[in-house]
């Protein structure tokens, strides 16, 4: 088992009424807002703006973008106070470093070339990284469960990783003891069934309880 319980982000958050709840008991420290106009989860800048004020000070709220210019990034900054910004596309490290805020590249695992780029966006050790399932359906929340021994190759070349891909309170015990993460990354894994965004209070209170056990 890994030596410290990582952190948990919940992805795809739609409502601040989820998104209050999601936090008050503080075992949720990262909160995820699509803006991307291809999910299923993707929102207004207007309402994540509602959302990061809901949870002011008790989560850090990423917006996630997949290759998007950046004067679309702004627009959303510009209404949207995001505390760090999460690229699930082909986004380059300079561009991530344009935005004056935390940033993290998504890597989708397909095979073990997809490890190759890795180090051209964590030039230390602090330096966040999500990893998270390849599919050709979609760059993310699709449920797809990630390939676990890339993973942990990944978690070798990034030790702030974040794990994604198919995460649920049936596997992610497993997943944290074979990868040891900085933190683990769910969406449809604790979403009401056939709702994308909408998350199930009973899922997710079994995740964070799954991710309690693996300590």
């Amino acid at each position: 088992m890994s030596t410290a319980t990582p952190l948990v982000k919940i992805c795809g958050v739609t409502s601040p009424e989820d998104a209050e709840w999601l936090v008050a008991d503080g075992r949720v420290a990262f909160l995820g807002l699509n803006f991307w106009r291809g999910s299923r989860r993707c929102i207004r800048a207007e309402l994540g703006r509602a959302i990061c004020e809901a949870v002011a000070g008790r989560a850090t709220v990423v917006g996630v973008f997949v290759d998007q210019s950046e004067e679309d990034v702004r627009r959303v900054l510009d209404l949207c106070p995001l505390d760090w910004l999460q690229l699930h596309g082909d986004e380059s490290a300079d561009f991530g470093r344009r935005f004056g805020r935390p940033w993290m590249k998504a890597v989708r695992l397909k095979d073990a070339t997809s490890l190759d780029a890795i180090p051209d966006y964590v030039i230390d050790a602090a330096q966040p990284l999500l990893v998270d399932a390849w599919s050709s359906v979609a760059p993310g929340g699709t449920g797809t469960v990630v390939h676990l021994d890339l993973a942990a190759r990944a978690r070798a070349l990034a030790p702030r990783l974040f794990l994604a891909g198919g995460l649920t309170a049936e596997n992610v015990g497993w997943a944290i003891e074979r990868v040891k993460p900085y933190a683990v990354d769910v969406a449809s894994g604790v979403e009401v069934t056939d709702v994308p965004g909408r998350k199930d209070p009973r899922r997710v209170r079994a995740f964070l309880d799954a991710v309690e056990a693996a300590r």
